[in-house]
């Protein structure tokens, strides 16, 4: 139907099937620098995983929020804790790229 809303997914994605997803993500060069939101639908499961990589678009570098994530929560408007981990997780990336070591 035009312009109808898409059905609300009803299935269940078991935990072994979610593992393939995740480890195909980690896994593939073309999923580098994207966000995928894994939703259960029912019918049979999808074989090839690398057609879900290539329609999505890729996260603005640099940036928290995957590259259609609203905006609703500034940044600067995070809890402490969150910022912190943020600056920790930087701070790791940072030295991996420089080739340090990091505990």
């Amino acid at each position: 139907m035009v312009g109808a809303a898409a059905p609300r997914p009803t299935g269940a994605i078991s935990r072994e099937q979610l593992a393939r997803v995740l480890l195909a993500a980690h896994t593939t060069a073309d999923a580098t620098g994207l966000t995928l939101e894994v939703v259960a639908e029912r019918g049979p499961e999808q074989s090839q995983l690398d057609s879900l990589f290539a329609g999505l678009r890729a996260d603005v570098p640099g940036e928290v929020d995957g590259a259609l994530d609203p905006d609703t929560l500034p940044l600067g408007a995070e809890p402490d804790r969150v910022l912190e981990d943020l600056r920790r997780v930087a701070a790791a990336a940072d030295a991996r790229e420089a080739g340090a070591v990091t505990a």
